[in-house]
């Protein structure tokens, strides 16, 4: 890669995040599937979201030591990942705004974000009460839907490496999630981070 380092690392970043909304999307299309009854298209999303993930996990970590490599050269520049079509979900956090391609992409890019600047921030959620039965964020998929192993292969979806979001909600419930994380990590949620789940 040529340009200015900061370029390059932020071109990676655009990288691992169209890579992340891209498995989140096929995730969520699962998902309906499985609502649906179909089974076979289920299965091959998911086995491509498996695929994909290993691919993401290993881009991610040459993406972050080739980031390291840069940082010193100059200040990473914070790059929007570009609109596709017409108006779409998105999260604009301190002021920089992030499109999502869904719903569901436009908060996991919230939770990602609120866990990329705000170190404690997800352990300090998964202590909170969530739902009934089920929680938003857990270590383990499988804590996300309790006694329901399916909805936790084809609905959910890793947040950073060692934690899991539930995607099996409609919108209103993402966003009290993503208010309730606000809340979590101390950001004024409608002003330091807005949703829009289009």
């Amino acid at each position: 890669m040529t340009g200015k380092p900061s370029n390059v690392a932020a071109a990676i970043e655009i990288l691992l995040q169209e890579l992340a909304l891209e498995i989140a999307d096929i995730r969520e299309a699962a998902a309906e599937d499985v609502r649906r009854g179909a089974d076979e298209e289920a299965k091959a999303g998911m086995d491509k979201a498996r695929s994909l993930e290993e691919l993401l996990e290993q881009f991610g970590s040459l993406g972050r030591r080739t980031c390291a490599l840069l940082k010193d050269s100059a200040p990473t520049e914070r790059v929007p990942i570009p609109s596709r079509g017409r108006r779409s979900p998105s999260v604009t956090f301190q002021g920089q705004v992030y499109p999502a391609r869904t719903a569901t992409a436009a908060m996991l890019q919230a939770m990602r974000l609120l866990a990329q600047y705000y170190p404690g921030f997800l352990d300090r959620f998964a202590m909170e009460k969530h739902g009934k039965k089920r929680r938003y964020v857990a270590t383990d998929r499988f804590a996300l839907y309790p006694g329901r192993p399916d909805l936790a292969e084809t609905a959910s979806v890793q947040i950073v490496p060692g934690w899991w979001l539930s995607t099996n909600h409609d919108r209103g419930t993402m966003k009290k999630i993503v208010r309730m994380a606000c809340q979590s990590a101390g950001v004024a949620f409608g002003r330091d981070l807005i949703i829009d789940l289009g």
